[in-house]
């Protein structure tokens, strides 16, 4: 599958991912995938990336959330009813 069907993926599992945060995975080895980003040949193993994502996908929203919190709260953002 390519980046933008993997976040698709990731997506539909409800785990908000970006080419950014996909391509920091390929790079950790975190998922299989054959071809290189360099030459757009890339193809991510979907059977490994679903496996990834099932394994994972708990502490990645809960990192997500934290990182939105974060934002929010410097952003000014209480959740105050304004």
């Amino acid at each position: 599958m390519t980046i933008k069907e993997a976040i698709k993926f990731a997506q539909k599992r409800g785990i908000s991912a970006d080419q950014n945060l996909i391509s920091r995975w390929i790079r950790d080895d975190k998922i299989q995938t054959t071809g290189s980003l360099k030459d757009r040949t890339l193809n991510i193993d979907q059977k490994s990336f679903g496996e990834f994502l099932d394994k994972n996908g708990e502490s990645i929203e809960k990192i997500q959330d934290e990182m939105q919190k974060e934002l929010m709260r410097k952003v000014g953002f209480t959740g105050s009813g304004l």
